[in-house]
């Protein structure tokens, strides 16, 4: 946290949208932000900031971890390179300037003007962001960190503190929201109002909650209760193609610019996707498109050697059938940790599809990007959504024997409603393709799916199952494959790091940002990477 009020920018902002300065000094603006005048926040105005904020901190905290879990690729060669003070700086900013403070000032608004509907709404949503920061950096600083001008310098809480403040949050909302209050008066930008959505949604993060730290009878209670998110219900923040103000995705930016940093596709997803299995994942043309449908040529690129140089490498990997080096026909990503200089190939790689970040469908077009092309970057963050319910049920199932449901059956759940909603999300912009897969082609990917389930010959190799599965589905959700990858250690056997162990230790929370580290004499940088979070029990090593 900066060493300065953490209420400032969010009260700066509503002061000078709501308050005429013309006769005030500076000094009485930059006053205590607790002793702020009730009139000076607007309510709708004030709630649209916090849920873009979440939504910002969200792409943020996701994109590290889709790094890590290798969603994505990570173009360095150590993790120490990949995840530096200034990864996830955006979360970290976004949940101490803009959500949490305002919520604050928020509730006591709604309060004061007996306007208490949106309430529940904000409690939701502080919650995930606390969780979010624990699950991220661990121990992180909240108790203190709200006193404004009082202290400058706050100390981090033990993460299971913070943790059970964001549960204490969620009750309160469920509670609140039992009482069904009119929403649809104020800005909800997520469920548009529905108090029966939000209410499903807290008790899905309660799920989460429990799941990361082990509590059965929790999770029993939960799934007895059968409140969680359902088809239709799913959470996720929603871009547009509007360019003044930018709102597209942000990973849409490589249609725009074709950035050289960050956006190679990661060759271990896309051969899990095309190759792993005996059926090709229907999803991956919607998550993956393709620039050109061959491996790069000399035509292509002058220099290849300098565009490849991993080419005239030993395989490095001690365990066979991990893809190395290239994926064939215009799959061109990178492996996990291949820090080696970037070429000019922006307009050959594989590149985002039109599943999460509203670029294109690959219909086998063989065209560069351009930023007119597919949704124009009308994409969604996949926050919390129906699918990720069913799979953290058959996780729990498998790991903590509950009654009521049957590990294989949220499987197949799962899997059937992330395949549909990325196929319905999509449909427009894939249109008639002869690509789109067929009902045939999706229900033999479910079926061997679920068949490999049934034969699996150990729990563990049913958890590795449902792991793989529930990793595919998080894609554009790096945060919870994240998560997930610490609390079970699956996907197992994924490609390890280029550099083996010169790459260093897998990270179990990242650093804190180095304006914290620097400027904040209360809290002190992490001395490595391998600190775990609080809940972080799993003691197998990870790769």
């Amino acid at each position: 946290m900066k060493k300065f009020n953490l209420y400032i920018i969010t009260v700066l902002a509503l002061l000078f949208s709501t308050v005429s300065c013309l006769d005030k000094s500076y000094e009485d603006l930059l006053t205590d932000p607790n002793k702020l005048a009730p009139e000076a926040i607007d309510i709708n105005a004030g709630i649209s900031n916090v849920q873009f904020a979440v939504a910002d901190m969200f792409e943020s905290a996701q994109d590290a971890g889709a790094e890590l879990t290798r969603l994505e690729a990570m173009v360095a060669w150590t993790y120490a390179e990949g995840m530096t003070p200034g990864t996830a700086r955006d979360a970290w900013d976004d949940a101490y300037t803009r959500i949490i403070p305002e919520i604050k000032l928020l509730i006591s608004k709604c309060e004061t003007d007996e306007k208490t509907e949106p309430i529940a709404m904000l409690k939701i949503l502080k919650a995930y962001t606390l969780m979010l920061l624990v699950d991220v950096w661990g121990d992180v600083p909240y108790s203190q960190a709200m006193e404004g001008v009082a202290n400058l310098n706050p100390a981090v809480d033990p993460g299971s503190k913070v943790y059970a403040a964001a549960l204490a949050e969620l009750n309160e909302a469920i509670g609140l929201l039992s009482q069904n209050p009119n929403m649809s008066l104020y800005n909800d930008h997520f469920y548009n109002g529905d108090a029966n959505k939000w209410r499903k949604l807290a008790k899905s993060l309660k799920f989460k909650y429990y799941l990361n730290i082990g509590n059965a009878t929790e999770l029993q209670t939960l799934l007895t209760e059968n409140d969680m998110l359902g088809i239709g219900d799913d959470f996720y923040w929603k871009y547009n193609s509007t360019t003044t103000p930018d709102s597209r995705h942000p990973n849409f930016t490589y249609y725009i610019a074709r950035s050289p940093i960050g956006t190679y596709a990661s060759n271990y997803l896309m051969w899990t996707m095309l190759y792993e299995k005996s059926v090709t994942d229907p999803r991956v043309r919607y998550y993956i498109y393709r620039q050109r449908n061959s491996y790069p040529s000399s035509t292509d690129i002058p220099s290849l050697v300098d565009a490849l140089p991993c080419s005239d490498d030993p395989y490095p990997y001690t365990q066979p059938g991990i893809p190395f080096c290239a994926l064939p026909s215009g799959y061109w990503g990178r492996d996990h940790g291949n820090g080696d200089g970037i070429p000019p190939d922006g307009n050959l790689r594989a590149t985002y599809g039109i599943y999460p970040a509203g670029g294109r469908f690959d219909g086998n077009q063989k065209q560069s990007v351009t930023e007119s092309m597919g949704y124009m970057g009308a994409g969604i963050s996949p926050i919390m959504m129906s699918s990720f319910v069913d799979f953290m049920i058959a996780e729990a199932i498998l790991k903590h024997n509950l009654t009521g449901g049957n590990a294989a059956t949220y499987l197949q759940n799962g899997v059937t409603k992330s395949i549909n909603f990325v196929k319905d999300f999509s449909a427009a912009g894939a249109g008639s393709s002869t690509y789109v897969p067929s009902t045939t082609q999706i229900n033999n990917y479910i079926t061997y799916v679920v068949n490999a389930f049934d034969t699996a010959s150990s729990t563990d190799d049913k958890m590795s199952l449902v792991g793989k599965e529930y990793w595919i589905a998080l894609y554009g959700n790096g945060y919870e494959a994240y998560n997930l990858y610490r609390r079970t250690g699956k996907p197992a056997n994924m490609q390890p790091m280029l550099g083996g162990a010169s790459a260093g230790a897998f990270p179990k929370s990242l650093y804190y940002t180095i304006e914290t580290a620097t400027l904040n004499t209360s809290v002190n940088q992490k001395p490595n990477l391998t600190q775990p979070v609080f809940w972080d029990t799993y003691n197998q090593p990870l790769n």
